[in-house]
């Protein structure tokens, strides 16, 4: 497809400033409280795509804290990791998802220049920033230390990351660039 077939297409389906502005609301509000369902804006499947990713990735946090307590026994490590397993294969598929999402609302142009890290690796990202800026300001407050350089870094790389989520996609949208779905592909165990 020619970037002017691109062009009218994208103009023909959901409107790409719409579709990015659903996705950094969505970013935005990480670690907020969710919202009734069924009272999302447009975009709900992104959206619950994104909340997903981010509570599965608060979730893995918490399991990842517990496998490094110092008096875990090996038994509570293993179980521990079988858990971190199935969330991690959770976390693959709300990738995918916000990246399918994003290819339903974002037609892409065989003539972009291919991006092989994905929006929804970068919202990964960013949500794996987020829950390290909650727990760093926690962690401050309960041990009573100034951790502001290290939050103020952190801080910086969210909105290097928010920056380039929205360059990409607008790039995506005006056919200049194009990603696809990377399918995990992930086995864990025997299974």
């Amino acid at each position: 497809m020619s970037q002017a077939q691109h062009a009218r297409r994208v103009t023909e389906s959901a409107s790409a400033p719409a579709v990015v502005d659903a996705l950094l609301d969505a970013i935005g509000s990480l670690g907020d409280p969710p919202g009734d369902p069924e009272h999302e804006p447009d975009h709900e499947e992104l959206v619950l795509a994104v909340r997903g990713l981010h509570e599965c990735n608060a979730r893995l946090w918490d399991r990842e804290d517990d496998a490094r307590r110092a008096h875990a026994t090996d038994a509570e490590i293993g179980a521990i990791k079988r858990v971190i397993d199935v969330l991690n294969l959770r976390r693959h598929g709300y990738i995918e998802a916000v990246d399918d999402a994003l290819l339903t609302a974002l037609p892409q142009s065989e003539d972009g220049v291919s991006h092989t890290e994905t929006p929804g690796l970068i919202v990964d990202r960013l949500s794996v920033l987020t829950l390290r800026v909650h727990h760093t300001t926690a962690r401050a407050k309960e041990k009573g230390t100034d951790e502001e350089h290290r939050l103020e870094a952190i801080r910086g790389q969210l909105t290097d990351l928010r920056e380039a989520l929205r360059v990409l996609l607008h790039q995506s949208a005006e056919g200049r660039i194009r990603f696809r779905t990377y399918r995990a592909h992930k086995v864990y165990g025997k299974n």
